[in-house]
């Protein structure tokens, strides 16, 4: 009997009829919980990892004015200890001694934590009284952060500490640095213009100078906005769903139910009138050039079924002939197009915007592409909504839909969905496809796509003067109105009749990777996969790999093709020379290939295959396209070569082999950064520990990672080495940070030798549960065994190798390995650090 068939009744059915795909052999349930916590349940029978998120209704907007990053904090300090379990740790060395990690995210409306987690014991057998599922601890764990979080004192200053790195992190980052100057030249009385992430001087330093406790604070904001009808929960894992459900409502209806209403910000808007019709132009710190244009637009929280904005974005983001692509392509201005519709907070218009990676010369002319965005705009709009477009777009979303592959992180982006007002039966396939043309609506969505409703974003080194600088990031800035004549212009262009418009625009042919007959696959028992590819043509010229997807079933098929020669590393010039052709060789393709992208099935795939080899044989290099391309590659590093190479000088290049280092090496090598603004060090800190094929050095590396985490630590693969690799940012200096590598290391070790047998043991099976994790679809499994394919050790039984390898282990072994070849007062340990100075 289920929770909800008794008397009284814990939980509620909501829907045990979800939307599924063809391919999908999991099961489903939603349920919601006497709290009013809503739960999706899923059975995976196959799974090898069990997962499950919860995704709380409350994030950056909700934000306290004078404490801008309070949701951030809080999602941080939830982690640190709850009244169940009051060890500050305890959460996460559950999951890694279960071959677990977690996450968490805080967006502007929403908290998102996840995990995962082996789905069966460390015996890798199904659980049992004695032996039960990991997932069930990993759950009542869970749990307790929205139960009895403890907000330990003795945690506040390490992670308000932790949030101003992960924001100092982000101060060279142009993501961050651009999408916070638009916030900044928002609407402020409309939370989007916050500053999300926050940092110590507005978490810490100024609250507590205004004689603030900001623990007292941090709890006040989670009592006020963490509420169990706010919140979504998503499970996966291998038990029955009676199972599941059963755990579910003993951890999780201990949360309260405050009865919140759900945010919502209907009383402002982002962009008023008062912040459109104007240019920002905004320095970067990499050297690159953009154009944004930025319209308010629908609120499309409820428009589910019609999502007028994916008929548009499909348009103005097209890059077949007749786009606004391939013509601002074709004159050497652009190298990119990007168009969507973003939402902003429920309640609230959404953006829709076009962002164009521009060429110098398009830089030059800017205005002139923005007149071709509004001259494609009118000629939308007089050829009206067309039915044919739409059932295009919609069979593919079908299809995509039909054979959709498992994907992670499911439950993160589950729990994330469920808070959309969706029917819950759609709560799987829901925005994923479109149900209903709405010819009025696409009209309404492109009304909002006006001379009289934007603003433009200009992003580039190049510009004169800087006439102010945004508050969180430093980005440089100036902002003015746009020129009278070039506004004229654009509403020209906008108003355009089809005489008057560039002739090379028009609406995009029917697509011919569209299947012309309905895609199945006929599913077929296999007692057990096919382990590798085999060898289908071996000669001088091919060695042609085939593996039939035995697996998945999908009416797709993934080729990689590889053209070998043995000079593409024997300089640098040759190098990037290979860069430079294999660039223009998809340039030459883009056109081609966009409606490939988009509806690409198995029934087309020579049609395509065949269309790329005729561009390689017959590659024209124009001499505009090459300077884009060469102009594109650009870097510091590669300056000095790029000047000297002539488009006659192109060829076809390939790598391989890496330096084994001596025992008892030690190198360094330092740099000082030029950038001034940047106040982040880093270091690079690598052990060679042995050659890549050596299995024994493999299966003791893969254990000794479970036992110890730094940022960025792990084991780091060349083609022909394997060893540990530390990869560092802080504000601390390169040289502490070995310093402090050198004492983990240490720690570490001493870790080891205390540590009991039947732990060795547990770190053994949770090292040989995560080599033997299965690829989750058909791209994972075609990398797999391009990796042994492209790398030339054709090593398809790797994972079954390492696996008795980790068996064979003692912990004497481990200790004299980690002895001879990690610690660092080994004199027979080599070590090769790169010191990054800001």
């Amino acid at each position: 009997m289920s929770l909800r068939e008794r008397a009284f009744p814990v939980a509620e059915l909501v829907t045990d009829q979800l939307e599924t795909s063809s391919l999908d052999h999991r099961t489903y349930l939603v349920i919601r919980l006497r709290n009013a916590l809503e739960v999706m349940l899923v059975h995976d029978p196959n799974a090898d990892k069990a997962s499950a998120a919860m995704d709380v209704a409350v994030g950056t907007h909700s934000d306290k004015d004078d404490m801008p990053g309070m949701a951030h904090a809080v999602e941080h300090l939830l982690f640190m200890g709850t009244e169940k379990y009051p060890a500050e740790n305890e959460y996460g060395q559950y999951l890694a001694a279960h071959s677990g990690v977690s996450n968490a995210y805080t967006s502007g409306t929403s908290t998102n934590f996840y995990f995962e987690v082996s789905a069966k014991p460390s015996n890798d057998e199904e659980q049992t009284a004695e032996k039960p599922s990991p997932l069930r601890g990993a759950l009542d764990r869970f749990a307790q952060f929205f139960v009895k979080p403890l907000f330990l004192a003795s945690t506040l200053d390490r992670e308000l500490r932790a949030i101003d790195s992960e924001y100092k992190k982000n101060l060279q980052s142009d993501d961050w640095r651009l999408k916070q100057l638009e916030r900044y030249m928002s609407n402020p009385e409309h939370p989007y213009g916050r500053f999300e992430i926050g940092n110590l001087e507005t978490l810490k330093i100024q609250p507590e100078a205004r004689g603030i406790n900001v623990r007292d604070k941090f709890i006040e904001f989670y009592e006020e906005n963490y509420s169990a009808n706010l919140m979504k929960l998503c499970v996966l894992g291998r038990e029955p769903l009676d199972v599941l459900e059963s755990w579910v409502c003993e951890y999780f209806s201990g949360i309260k139910n405050k009865n919140l209403l759900q945010n919502r910000w209907p009383d402002q808007i982002p962009l008023p009138k008062e912040f459109l019709g104007v240019q920002c132009f905004a320095k970067p710190v990499m050297d690159f050039r953009e154009v944004s244009i930025t319209f308010p637009f629908l609120d499309e929280d409820e428009l589910f079924e019609a999502q007028p904005s994916r008929y548009l974005d499909h348009l103005i983001g097209h890059e077949g002939p007749g786009s606004i692509m391939a013509y601002i392509k074709g004159q050497g201005w652009a190298n990119s197009l990007l168009a969507g519709a973003c939402a902003v907070c429920p309640g609230s218009p959404g953006l829709f915007r076009v962002t164009i990676r521009l060429t110098e010369e398009g830089l030059k002319n800017y205005t002139e592409v923005v007149k071709v965005v509004f001259q494609y705009i009118a000629l939308l709009r007089e050829a009206g909504p067309q039915q044919w477009i739409f059932n295009e777009l919609k069979y593919m979303t079908d299809m995509d839909f039909k054979f959709k592959e498992n994907t992670s992180p499911f439950t993160s982006q589950t729990s994330a969905i469920m808070q959309r007002p969706l029917p819950r039966k759609w709560l799987l396939s829901g925005t994923q496809r479109l149900r209903k043309f709405d010819a009025r609506l696409i009209k309404e969505a492109l009304g909002y796509l006006r001379p009289d409703n934007f603003r433009l974003t200009i992003v580039s080194k190049e510009i004169p003067r800087w006439e102010g600088k945004e508050k969180w990031y430093g980005t440089e800035y100036t902002l003015q109105p746009i020129p009278p004549p070039s506004m004229a212009e654009i509403q020209k262009a906008a108003t355009s009749a089809a005489g008057d418009r560039i002739p090379e625009l028009h609406l995009p042919h029917k697509n011919q990777f569209i299947p012309t007959t309905e895609l199945q696959v006929e599913k077929k028992e296999v007692k057990e996969p096919a382990a590798a590819p085999r060898i289908i043509r071996n000669d001088g010229f091919v060695r042609a790999w085939y593996k039939k997807d035995d697996t998945f079933w999908v009416p797709k098929a993934n080729l990689r093709v590889s053209c070998k020669s043995p000079i593409i590393f024997t300089s640098a010039r040759n190098y990037v020379m290979a860069m430079i052709c294999t660039d223009l060789v998809r340039d030459a393709l883009e056109e081609y290939s966009y409606d490939a992208s988009l509806a690409g099935y198995y029934d087309k795939l020579v049609v395509l295959l065949e269309k790329v080899l005729i561009t390689m044989r017959n590659l024209e290099i124009r001499d505009d396209r090459f300077a884009t391309i060469k102009e594109r590659l650009t870097r510091e590093e590669l300056a000095a070569e790029l000047p000297t190479i002539m488009a006659e000088a192109l060829c076809m290049v390939e790598l391989y082999r890496s330096l084994i280092f001596p025992p008892g090496s030690n190198y360094v090598w330092k740099k000082t950064l030029k950038d001034k603004a940047n106040v982040n060090h880093c270091i690079n800190y690598w052990l060679y520990l042995g050659k890549k094929g050596d299995g024994n050095v493999r299966a003791k590396l893969r254990t000794e990672e479970q036992l110890g985490y730094v940022v960025f630590f792990g084991v780091k693969d060349s083609e022909t080495t394997c060893g540990f690799n530390f990869l560092i940012q802080s504000e601390k200096t390169a040289p502490y940070l070995e310093t402090r590598i050198e004492l983990f290391l240490e720690t570490l070790f001493k870790t080891i030798q205390d540590m009991s047998e039947t732990d060795f043991e547990n770190n053994k099976c949770s090292s040989i549960v995560k080599r033997l994790e299965k690829p989750k679809d058909l791209k994972e499994e075609t990398a797999r065994h391009w990796r042994q394919i492209h790398s030339g050790y054709y090593d398809f039984g790797a994972a079954k190798r390492d696996v008795a390898d980790i068996e064979s282990l003692t912990k004497v072994d481990m200790i004299e390995f980690f002895s001879q070849s990690v610690h660092p007062a080994s004199p027979r340990r080599a070590k090769l650090v790169i010191h990054f100075t800001a």
